[in-house]
């Protein structure tokens, strides 16, 4: 690997703003380009050229979290319209072509979290065509949000390996939670975590700094 490419906006590399720009390797031999990139990451299989973040193992958590907060937020907008159910009565002629389209854009309307709580208007030719619309109204929905919270906030908190849910502001139901706990939790997390993550940062400007001539160790 000589080196990197480097662009503010991969998406728009096109265009000439965001060309991008070539970043030679981190090399102590090359005295000639002025800025250099060095790579440091630690090792996991199959990342050759970068590494990966920390909260790896919880990024559908995390995206989870967006959802549902996107959804419960949508359904609020839209006046807490529940899921439906909906029968084109008059499809005795339909093709399966226009039965796909149909499909496709009632798929359009109403999936995803964006479109929680969205209505719908049609144009029939009287009542006996008119599209049957059935509202399925979930029973225990207040449950699966709870048990999906829950579930979303345990798997956050491991995924950034924090030792307690109270060093993200969470008070853990049933506990007392007091000044002790919450600093036994912090000097683990910073034993466990932190101090292993300045150790290698520590060494690394003590690298660059050994190639400059300092001879002083942050």
């Amino acid at each position: 690997i000589e080196g990197y490419y480097f662009s503010e906006n991969w998406r728009k590399y096109q265009n000439p703003k965001f060309t991008p720009k070539f970043i030679s390797i981190y090399n102590t031999g090359n005295r000639i380009d002025a800025s250099q990139m060095m790579m440091v990451k630690k090792y996991r299989p199959d990342t050759r050229f970068y590494g990966l973040p920390e909260y790896i193992s919880c990024l559908n958590a995390i995206e989870l979290e967006y959802e549902l907060s996107n959804y419960q937020l949508n359904s609020v907008k839209q006046g807490f319209a529940p899921s439906m159910l909906v029968s084109l009565n008059d499809g005795a002629g339909v093709t399966e072509e226009q039965k796909e389209v149909i499909w496709k854009t009632l798929n359009s309307l109403y999936k995803g979290s964006d479109n929680a709580g969205r209505f719908m208007l049609t144009f029939a030719q009287d009542k006996e065509h008119a599209p049957t619309v059935v509202p399925i109204n979930a029973n225990n929905l207040n449950d699966i949000y709870t048990t999906m919270a829950e579930f979303v906030q345990e798997q956050i908190i491991v995924g950034h390996r924090l030792t307690s849910p109270m060093l993200a502001g969470i008070k853990t139901k049933g506990e007392l939670g007091g000044s002790n706990e919450l600093e036994q939790a912090s000097e683990l997390f910073f034993t466990q975590v932190i101090g292993p993550e300045q150790i290698e940062i520590e060494e690394t400007f003590n690298e660059i700094l050994r190639t400059n001539g300092f001879t002083l160790k942050v």
